[in-house]
């Protein structure tokens, strides 16, 4: 159920039946294989819930996963915004309210005490990744395909659902939002009705960056 999920109200997990196997789940600083961390007792699995960063882990302790599919074997890292931290126990702090007393003592305690907030804030936007940035969400994913020569104009990106979409508005009105989307985005194959609705795209028109090196042989 949701309140058992670690990261709730956000849950991470493999697409069933799509091929996908999760090697394991380590820290960024830490070498495959020989770095996975133990998961009984943290809320995650290998098959059904994974993690997610939310920018405020220390140089090194971001978590990755390692997993493979039948074209491709990797490592993929993702931070999103304000999440509830990965490993948090998820008991919130309860802040019980002080009755002030008179005299001017009060006023030092509330300006040491806006003094302390701010350093403190600062302390965390320090090592915030989203501090200043107005993205909210980050992925990146490094790895080889394991089919040589594999080449990029085949490789797309989206969401294929395997369920109906359900009732939909009038087709006139579908066909008119699909126009519109496909002139923000003309590379964007998109499609609502049928078995399998559908959103894809060129995988290197929706990343940001993209490294390409040779394999040392």
């Amino acid at each position: 159920p949701p309140s058992k999920w670690p990261q709730r109200p956000m849950l991470l997990r493999p697409t069933p039946d799509a091929g996908m196997t999760i090697l394991g789940i380590r820290y960024s600083s830490s070498e495959s294989a020989t770095g996975y961390l133990p998961l009984p007792g943290t809320g995650f699995c290998l098959g059904c819930t994974l993690p997610v960063n939310n920018g405020r882990e220390a140089r090194g302790k971001c978590l990755v996963v390692d997993f493979e599919s039948e074209l491709f074997i990797g490592t993929v890292m993702l931070r999103i915004k304000n999440l509830r931290g990965a490993f948090e126990n998820g008991n919130e702090s309860e802040t019980n309210g002080g009755t002030g007393t008179a005299g001017g003592s009060d006023d030092v305690t509330s300006a040491t005490e806006k003094k302390s907030s701010t350093t403190t804030k600062k302390e965390d936007n320090k090592g915030n990744y989203f501090h200043k940035r107005k993205r909210t969400f980050q992925a990146i994913v490094r790895g080889h395909f394991k089919r040589p020569n594999t080449p990029m104009s085949e490789c797309i990106t989206g969401q294929i659902f395997n369920k109906p979409a359900g009732k939909l508005p009038p087709r006139i009105v579908v066909k008119g939002a699909i126009s519109v989307i496909s002139h923000l985005a003309p590379q964007l194959q998109a499609r609502l009705d049928g078995e399998c609705p559908r959103f894809l795209s060129p995988l290197v028109s929706t990343a940001q960056s993209v490294i390409a090196r040779r394999e040392a042989t």
